[in-house]
């Protein structure tokens, strides 16, 4: 008996099989090739439309924080430029960073939404605290009231700082020098040690150089759309 060849009779058989293929967004594509290359990829916008809040919580921080570490390094300031500060504290420092802090929770980033709202609290709270309460406060108390006031926020920094080695290098730079301020400004308040609050000004001040660059790669990043000023992203599995 003759075997006879099958001949295609419509167009499906004549072209070839369909070969199985896997697809990837650009963006999963752009996330890949930052983890690879060890840089920042840009954040898109969330979905609810709005930008990133990220700039304005860092930049708030970083501004408010180099005033008040000038001051307290006592580098071009002195006591008559305490208005300046709270002023800048209050506004700056204080509101725009909290605002920032609960878009944060719209993204959602918890620990961009603790430590917004959290410090523009703090920035709130100090202006109040040393227009209202400082005046009335005896002077050989004093430095138990602000010695615990900047010890509890060094509490509260203190395990922000372990969540930012999770963050990026930058955050956990910013973090590293800010517990390192906290310490020395509760250290200088409780012992009234002028000295040492003077080195809590200027680990504040390199503290508010990595926070601007910070609001500044990610402002940046975003509004050209690719990486310019990386800030290191953290690879999985890694600490820092």
């Amino acid at each position: 008996m003759e075997e006879h060849e099958t001949v295609p009779t419509s167009e499906e058989e004549l072209l070839p099989a369909k070969s199985s293929s896997i697809t990837i967004t650009i963006e999963e594509l752009a996330k890949v090739v930052s983890v690879i290359n060890g840089v920042a990829p840009v954040a898109p916008a969330p979905p609810s439309g709005l930008g990133n809040p990220g700039p304005l919580g860092l930049g708030s921080f970083a501004t408010t924080t180099f005033a008040l570490s000038v001051y307290n390094a006592g580098v071009f300031m002195d006591k008559t430029s305490e208005p300046m500060v709270f002023g800048l504290a209050m506004a700056f420092g204080g509101i725009a960073q909290f605002i920032a802090g609960l878009y944060e929770y719209k993204i959602p980033n918890t620990f961009g939404a603790t430590a917004f709202c959290g410090y523009g609290a703090f920035w709130v709270s100090f202006a109040i605290i040393n227009w209202f309460l400082v005046p009335t406060i005896p002077a050989d108390q004093k430095r138990w009231y602000m010695g615990l006031y900047l010890l509890v926020w060094t509490i509260f920094t203190s395990y922000l700082t372990v969540a930012a080695f999770k963050v990026s290098r930058v955050v956990s730079i910013i973090f590293m020098f800010l517990i390192v301020t906290f310490i020395l400004l509760t250290a200088g308040a409780f012992s009234e040690n002028h000295e040492v609050t003077q080195a809590g000004g200027f680990f504040g001040l390199a503290c508010a150089a990595v926070a601007y660059y910070g609001s500044a790669a990610v402002v940046i990043n975003s509004t050209w759309n690719r990486t310019i000023l990386p800030v290191g992203v953290i690879p999985p599995g890694k600490i820092w």
